[in-house]
């Protein structure tokens, strides 16, 4: 039976970072569960990081991983059978990779890209006719998000400067399935990701700001959290994807 230890920091994995709300790799790794992939299964992953999420699937039993990111200077899981590609997720990146993938996995990257469409497309083409695309974004047409649009003029978490995180192309899910809908996707699936955890600043994680951040969040946020737990108004959405 899959279990998330309870002994597990959420905002590592095994000493890597988790550079996402700190939730959301436990949560995918519970839907990766429940889809009961092959251990053989081709996976992709777009974005990797510090190789946190790669590191999971590999303890998961899955060994066949190509994981992408723009360098590898972050990446933390030093494995000599994960195949790690350098490239930049706003380019043709299918021509480069021109392998075909059982699971493609991308966590809280797309809204960091110039086109989100381009990125769909491109996703399309590597993915296996039976095979599953696993994409997570912040949701912008939540309770949160709307009632954060109305008092601050931006959806929540895209307030940092983009030179910080870079979080400049919010999705709301019509826009999401008309991509979709356009490469011959569809949603099969969404996850709601809710946590108070979500708009704390990543670089005060080890700070006592931190924790003070927290308290002052959940304060705030609990009457919208009791309303944040189903899949329209989770504060980040994990989206199943596969083909028609």
């Amino acid at each position: 039976m899959f279990r998330i230890s309870r002994n597990e920091l959420v905002h590592s994995y095994k000493g890597l970072k988790i550079m996402a709300n700190p939730f959301l790799h436990q949560k995918a790794a519970l839907a990766i569960n429940e889809l009961k992939i092959n251990k053989k299964a081709k996976i992709l992953v777009l974005g990797s990081g510090t190789g946190a999420f790669d590191k999971r699937l590999w303890d998961l039993g899955y060994h066949s991983i190509t994981t992408v990111d723009l360098n590898q200077q972050n990446y933390g899981f030093r494995n000599k059978n994960v195949n790690f590609i350098s490239l930049d997720l706003n380019s043709r990146f299918s021509q480069e990779i021109n392998v075909e993938f059982d699971l493609i996995i991308c966590l809280e990257v797309v809204e960091h890209l110039d086109s989100p469409h381009n990125f769909i497309r491109e996703c399309r083409k590597l993915l296996a006719n039976r095979g599953t695309l696993i994409v997570s974004t912040p949701n912008v047409h939540g309770y949160f998000s709307r009632i954060h649009f109305l008092l601050y003029g931006y959806p929540p978490l895209f307030l940092t400067p983009p030179e910080k995180y870079g979080r400049i192309s919010p999705i709301h899910r019509t826009i999401l399935e008309h991509f979709l809908d356009e490469e011959g996707l569809r949603i099969r699936k969404i996850i709601p990701v809710s946590s108070f955890f979500a708009f704390v600043p990543l670089f005060s994680l080890k700070s006592p700001i931190y924790y003070l951040s927290v308290l002052i969040t959940s304060l705030i946020l609990a009457p919208l959290y009791l309303v944040s737990q189903n899949k329209q108004n989770g504060l980040l959405s994990i989206y199943l994807i596969g083909k028609k």
